[in-house]
């Protein structure tokens, strides 16, 4: 079942936050670190799903922090939605890429990075004896 975005609020905000202006329905807010964004979608009040970002514009690029969805709103598209939103953002900000980086037993994170275009771009084991793998996502526009 698709959600219907419709009905729901994205927020878009910077932590701490402290409120600046309300466009098209999305309430922007700026803190101390105005680079570190977050988009919400909210239902009831209630954050469903989240992404927190950071935009470096020297570099012109977005580095997604992280992510997340509540379990009872899993396998509906929200972290596509999300992660699709913060692509549109970097297109219109004219930043080359988005970059992720995922710890490879995190898969439906990593099938989200994979349909939303991003490829990658290289794998770094870590840990005492290599057990984890860190992937590195990246998508350039």
């Amino acid at each position: 079942m698709r959600v219907n975005y419709m009905l729901m609020s994205i927020m878009i905000f910077a932590c701490p936050m402290s409120v600046m202006s309300i466009q098209n329905g999305e309430t922007l807010c700026v803190g101390q670190d105005k680079n570190v964004m977050e988009k919400h979608i909210m239902k009831n009040n209630e954050t469903i799903a989240f992404v927190n970002y950071c935009i470096d514009p020297d570099e012109k690029t977005i580095n997604i922090n992280w992510m997340r969805t509540n379990p009872e709103w899993r396998k509906k598209g929200l972290a596509q939605f999300l992660v699709e939103s913060i692509l549109q953002e970097a297109k219109q900000c004219l930043f080359g890429s988005v970059k992720v980086s995922v710890d490879e037993d995190y898969k439906t994170a990593c099938r989200v990075f994979e349909r939303c275009g991003f490829k990658m771009v290289r794998w770094n084991p870590y840990g005492k004896s290599g057990e984890k793998t860190m992937l590195y996502y990246e998508n350039s526009q």
